[in-house]
């Protein structure tokens, strides 16, 4: 089937009003458009600007992305947020059209662009590179879109000038590539992007070539200028403190699936498993075992010592768990000193002052090392001494049992409201205020 004939196919069902939409699909033998016999029943438009369903992109016998679903909010700032070879940015590729999924669909603005060459959709793409023309202006290389749209003259003039007032480049207009900065580059790339008003902006780790500084000040620039336009904008990076400054929503990816989608502050307080716990900032995990439980709380026994925590549903004696704190959420004391929280005996080993807090290194029985942040240098010990590690009562995550980086079936959040809540983050799991869990 032809680009025009689906076109015409789409533009039919739209004016027929039809809710039962055909859906195409690229073939795993061939690579080629065909047409396929499945349906996405009751479809409506919605206020979603991107959706993947079911997308699985493979290389060979190997899935770079695997059967992944997600929902993209219209004015979103959504981060694609992975270790190297997640799959992220084989996601962005085909979102943009460099790529071709193997099976499942890709919707823009509630139509699908399966086949669509990335001239065709109106998504554009910074890279990080930047890839500018060396040999024209920065001016010539943010109006070089709208040249070949034959967009007149004048349009372009007061378009690219106003790109660039944004971006805060007045007066750079006639200087040429090699004559800026990295964070200069950087926002030619972004205006040349922007200036052809696209539906969504894709950017792959625009960042990652800029010094730390001026990195963060971009972070702010991008946000601030996404606030202002009211685009959508989908980013991938690596850099977990990136994703939680300026994100709306993060999805982590792993392996190729999704592992969680949330708020930042949602997939910072309550990973659904063990790699989102351990990759999203730093996080003790510790390893424990359910011993008993009772109508006012549940002993586990951690890392050979057992501590009492507040009554969880779903869990039985004799279950392998594993629980996630934070190291701000710790604190020390000398032993027989100890309040009403639970608590671990262990052994000073370090201490690593980083400006505004103090990293404690403290080896516990077991021999596991876990890191408590406080503000200030504690008073209690030094290294080498005995030790308590406590932690604020309810501020630990308990995940089933999973070896880390693995993904496990369920996980019993510790919160407010939601405290000891089961939730299944099975496949084509959906939960509210997030997206679709793999």
């Amino acid at each position: 089937m032809s680009y025009t004939e689906r076109e015409n196919i789409l533009k039919y069902n739209r004016q027929m009003a039809v809710t039962t939409r055909p859906r195409l699909a690229v073939t795993a033998d061939d690579g080629k458009l065909k047409r396929k016999k499945f349906y996405l029943e009751g479809y409506n438009m919605s206020d979603y600007m991107v959706q993947l369903v079911n997308v699985t992109k493979r290389f060979g016998d190997s899935p770079a992305v695997d059967n992944i679903s997600l929902d993209v909010r219209q004015g979103e700032f959504l981060t694609l947020l992975g270790p190297s070879g997640c799959g992220k940015t084989t996601t962005l590729r085909m979102i943009a059209g460099f790529e071709h999924p193997t099976s499942g669909d890709i919707l823009l603005n509630g139509e699908s662009v399966l086949g669509r060459p990335p001239f065709a959709r109106n998504v554009n793409t910074v890279f990080q590179s930047y890839a500018l023309f060396p040999h024209m202006t920065v001016y010539d290389n943010v109006a070089f879109g709208l040249r070949m749209k034959k967009i007149p003259g004048k349009q372009i003039r007061q378009r690219v000038l106003e790109m660039l007032r944004l971006v805060q480049l007045e007066g750079f207009e006639e200087r040429m590539p090699d004559q800026l900065s990295g964070g200069q580059k950087q926002r030619v790339a972004i205006a040349r992007a922007l200036v052809n008003n696209p539906q969504v902006l894709l950017l792959d780790e625009p960042l990652g070539a800029l010094d730390l500084k001026l990195r963060k000040q971009m972070q702010m620039e991008l946000k601030h200028l996404q606030q202002q336009l009211g685009i959508t904008f989908i980013y991938v990076t690596h850099d977990q403190e990136e994703a939680l400054t300026m994100s709306d929503r993060i999805a982590v990816m792993n392996r190729g699936i999704i592992e969680q989608v949330g708020t930042p502050r949602e997939i910072y307080e309550q990973p659904v498993s063990v790699f989102v716990a351990a990759f999203i900032g730093d996080s003790n995990i510790l390893e424990g075992t359910v011993t008993d439980r009772t109508t006012s709380g549940t002993g586990i026994v951690v890392e050979g010592c057992r501590v009492s925590l507040s009554f969880r549903n779903g869990m039985v004696p004799g279950q392998r768990v594993y629980l996630s704190i934070r190291p701000e959420h710790m604190f020390l004391s000398v032993p027989g000193c100890v309040g009403d929280g639970p608590c671990l005996p262990g052994r000073l080993v370090d201490r690593i002052f980083a400006g505004s807090f103090v990293k404690s290194l403290v080896a516990l029985q077991s021999g596991k090392q876990v890191t408590v942040s406080e503000n200030g240098l504690p008073a209690c010990c030094e290294p080498g001494d005995e030790v308590i590690v406590g932690w604020h009562p309810g501020k630990e995550v308990i995940l089933s049992d999973a070896q880390p980086g693995d993904a496990p079936s369920q996980s019993y959040i510790a919160g407010n409201a939601g405290a000891g809540k089961c939730v299944d983050v099975g496949a084509g799991c959906r939960t509210a205020g997030a997206g679709v869990y793999r």
